[in-house]
């Protein structure tokens, strides 16, 4: 599975810490039975409308079966809080093959690069 959106402007990677025992917890939290449903990963989403989707494993079928459960607004609020201590997105242009392989040197302000931009 991969991320996209309307047009896809932009891709890249995710990498997140997760929160206490990570998806155990939100079995727990959502009352997940994983003789049933087994959460092997999460997809967020939105702006404006955020989004929160559970992606399950089906563990009580034969073959097995993948599914995605969507988390109403008013259940998700304070999910991030949940679910992350930390995480991080790289996104590149479209096209950009070049630039996802190279390491950037971090450290810089626009501040530093733009006179007067703080003034």
């Amino acid at each position: 599975m991969e991320a996209t959106t309307q047009y896809t402007d932009a891709f890249g990677t995710a990498a997140a810490d997760l929160n206490g025992r990570g998806f155990s917890d939100l079995q727990k939290h959502f009352n997940l039975d994983e003789k049933t449903h087994k959460i092997v990963g999460i997809s967020l989403g939105g702006v404006n409308n955020k989004s929160l989707h559970l992606l399950c494993e089906k563990t009580d079928i034969e073959p097995k079966k993948y599914i995605s459960i969507h988390i109403d607004k008013h259940e998700n609020e304070d999910l991030f809080k949940l679910i992350f201590e930390r995480f991080n997105v790289v996104l590149f242009g479209k096209f950009d093959k070049e630039s996802p392989k190279k390491s950037f040197e971090e450290g810089y302000y626009l501040s530093d690069i733009i006179d007067g931009y703080n003034d």
